[in-house]
């Protein structure tokens, strides 16, 4: 059997859904029969611009997987931006199927045009389609978008989500949430949830001394600094008012909403306990957790996503470390009743932030997490997922 993997980021870019599918390929590998074939079309590390390079990858092609990498052009995160990158993306995998010959395609996808790149694949090659479905694009776009050209784009993009969810022969949603918004759109059938957890690198990576009784006590946030996130609206208004406090923002990362961030920082006393560092490797943070005192975490305040289940909860929880995160819905209901030591507030909520901040100080430096990490181990999960596929592809 022919597989063919189609996911934007891949190992060695710094990203959920690369990490995420370098997981997922491990497990195909340890699996797939002797005549079974992998492919991957993805592209060149690309996901911050103030990392251009990522060091290697793990993945070596062989005579059972290789991997089909297309240059994207240098982005700053930003929509055109990335639709133009996603030119190049789509071309290279339209090419490697005409020449692979599919007999499966797999496609994770957040923002929708992977997922329908994989529909239009399968269909010219006669493949099934599994989708591995980590965000939900349209909704999310309604919300971010009031006004402007593309807001006139969302019917468009609608359209093109409900194709390619009833091309799709099986659907994974990595946020149990998930399934009211796309269960009506393909005739309410059954989906899997096969989440996103915790990885090995984590898993004794923190060691018990903690950065607690230092003078300063550092508020780690690692990841993107986009529209998602929100931090702009956040970060800003509660540095302003840690005077005194002891605390001081890390936050490590990039994205499409960090000039402004900064810009902010600048032109306030907030620069005075908030600092801005470049994306850095995963074993490098590691490092920067070692110094952390509390972790952060952050959702915009949209409605889209009261559904989401946040990678980053995964990463926290397995440190050990107080979370503080400002999150709703789903995600707030996950953390409050499967993290000890998460402490939650509304999004963009100051006054709530800094409850939580206090309320965190007062708890144990580190949490015993060991029952959490041992279900939500990515391994396993990703192991119980290629299995899925496998089994799916070679059903008639």
């Amino acid at each position: 059997m022919n597989i063919l993997l189609l996911t934007y980021y891949f190992p060695p870019d710094l990203s959920a859904g690369s990490f995420r599918s370098g997981a997922l390929v491990d497990a195909l590998l340890g699996q797939m029969d002797s005549h079974d074939q992998l492919r991957v079309v993805t592209t060149h590390p690309n996901r911050y611009a103030e990392m251009r390079t990522a060091g290697g990858s793990q993945f070596h092609d062989d005579e059972r997987f290789s991997v089909v990498r297309a240059s994207i052009p240098a982005h700053r995160s930003g929509f055109v931006d990335q639709a133009l990158g996603f030119r190049h993306f789509a071309r290279a995998a339209w090419e490697a199927a005409l020449a692979f010959k599919p007999d499966l395609v797999v496609a994770t996808s957040s923002r929708l045009a992977t997922a329908a790149l994989g529909a239009a694949v399968a269909r010219r090659n006669g493949a099934k389609l599994y989708l591995d479905l980590r965000d939900i694009f349209t909704e999310t776009l309604a919300d971010v978008v009031s006004t402007g050209p593309m807001r006139t784009l969302i019917p468009l993009f609608s359209r093109v989500e409900h194709w390619a969810l009833r091309r799709a022969d099986r659907i994974n949603i990595v946020s149990p949430a998930f399934a009211d918004y796309f269960g009506p759109i393909v005739g309410h059938r059954e989906f899997s949830t096969f989440t996103n957890g915790v990885d090995s690198l984590f898993l004794e990576a923190i060691p018990p001394g903690l950065n607690r009784d230092s003078a300063q006590r550092i508020v780690m946030v690692a990841g993107n600094m986009g529209d998602g996130q929100g931090l702009h609206r956040i970060i800003p208004q509660v540095a302003e008012r840690l005077e005194g406090t002891g605390l001081t923002f890390r936050l490590i990362g990039g994205g499409g909403r960090r000039p402004e961030l900064e810009n902010a920082l600048e032109q306030s006393d907030a620069g005075r306990f908030a600092e801005i560092r470049d994306p850095i490797p995963r074993e490098e943070l590691i490092e920067q957790y070692h110094e952390a005192s509390v972790l952060f975490l952050h959702l915009n305040d949209l409605r889209a996503f009261d559904r989401v289940l946040p990678s980053k909860i995964f990463e926290y929880a397995a440190t050990g470390l107080p979370i503080v995160a400002g999150v709703k819905g789903y995600a707030r209901r996950f953390l409050d009743e499967n993290v000890v030591g998460a402490f939650t507030f509304d999004p963009c909520d100051v006054d709530g932030c800094l409850a939580a901040l206090k309320a965190s100080a007062a708890g144990p430096p580190r949490y015993d997490r060991t029952k959490f990490v041992e279900r939500y181990a990515r391994c396993n999960i990703m192991k119980q997922m290629a299995r899925e596929i496998l089994l799916h592809g070679q059903i008639s």
